[in-house]
């Protein structure tokens, strides 16, 4: 396997991340076997994806095997997988969840609060099989890997979307329906703010346009993004896919390239300025950004290994990418090992 001919058998490693395509998850154990053997690291960590990343490149519904291995303190980490929930605090985790348990992202929040640290990873991707290790193959709807206090980590999320128009309130809603907004039917709102950044026409008004749902107290104007799921021209409604509650602040956004260019270069600064020596990183993108967003294949990986340098990088395309514990759409979470 060249990834582990690359890796070697580094004196000192003893945890490793590995991702796989899922056209490989057949052999997702067979691999790992394979990379115990090679590297002499027993214990790894990762998942199955569509897509998955390594330093400036990505491979993207074909076949290929990502993994990185890092020697951490005796006692820094714990892997966790099936059964019951790790006990205990820890600062920081790496998670990779299960979108077809409709709970992994409740599970994600529970394990945050529970153990009081920011949470980063991903939802597993796959057009077949699904596969997980945390130190064993993982079966449970989260697993992964928590780390303790000294594991210097810094993160950065980038989102793939700008704003359009301002901030407004829910005057009402039913469930996944958004009735009225600011007083006004929800379609009207979103026609006068399309009108004010120029979207015009059938194929503006379908082209990327999503609902953001800031996030309260964030000093970086963070928000999660949602699919706008349709528009009721009789009733004025729109569906979003979340629960929505009269009250809830929203903005309209579109997903563009240049936006996830600009805020990718925005998040990379503040890490550079953070994480001037990396050691190692992790990426965690969404199925919609990379060669489906970004004109050039790897384009998004090259713009991180410029602004980090050959930093050896491993990652995955998934369902959906978890920082601080909450769910995002159309983003990259990024984790740099100090």
């Amino acid at each position: 396997m060249a990834c582990a001919e690359a890796i070697g058998r580094p004196t000192g490693a003893n945890l490793g991340f590995v991702y796989v395509a899922d056209s490989l998850a057949g052999d997702f154990s067979g691999i790992v076997a394979e990379l115990r053997t090679r590297t002499g690291v027993d214990t790894w960590v990762g998942t199955v994806g569509i897509g998955v990343c390594a330093t400036g490149m990505e491979y993207f519904a074909e076949p290929a095997v990502v993994a990185m291995v890092g020697t951490f303190p005796p006692a820094s980490f714990r892997p966790f997988g099936a059964g019951a929930p790790p006990e205990g605090t820890s600062p920081f985790g790496i998670v990779h969840a299960d979108p077809r348990q409709r709970d992994c992202i409740d599970a994600v929040g529970a394990l945050a609060a529970a153990t009081g640290g920011f949470l980063v990873g991903g939802l597993s991707s796959s057009r077949g099989t699904y596969h997980t290790i945390a130190g064993e193959d993982a079966t449970g709807t989260i697993s992964g890997v928590l780390f303790g206090e000294g594991v210097a980590v810094a993160t950065g999320l980038s989102q793939g979307c700008s704003a359009i128009g301002r901030k407004r309130t829910v005057t009402s809603a039913q469930d996944t329906m958004i009735l009225t907004i600011d007083g006004m039917p929800a379609v009207e709102a979103l026609a006068r703010d399309m009108a004010e950044a120029g979207i015009t026409g059938e194929k503006g008004a379908a082209d990327g346009l999503h609902v953001a749902f800031p996030i309260a107290g964030s000093d970086t104007g963070d928000f999660v993004v949602r699919n706008l799921m349709g528009v009721d021209p009789d009733t004025g409604a729109i569906a979003v896919a979340e629960h929505v509650s009269e009250g809830d602040v929203i903005q309209f956004c579109r997903r563009s390239a240049a936006a996830a260019r600009e805020d990718l270069g925005r998040m990379l600064g503040g890490l550079a300025r953070r994480a001037s020596q990396p050691k190692g990183a992790l990426y965690f993108t969404c199925l919609a950004r990379g060669p489906n967003l970004f004109a050039e294949r790897s384009e998004e990986l090259r713009v991180i290994r410029d602004a980090l340098g050959d930093v050896p990088l491993v990652g995955f395309f998934g369902n959906g990418e978890i920082s601080g514990g909450r769910l995002y759409t159309y983003t990259g979470v990024l984790a740099v090992f100090l």
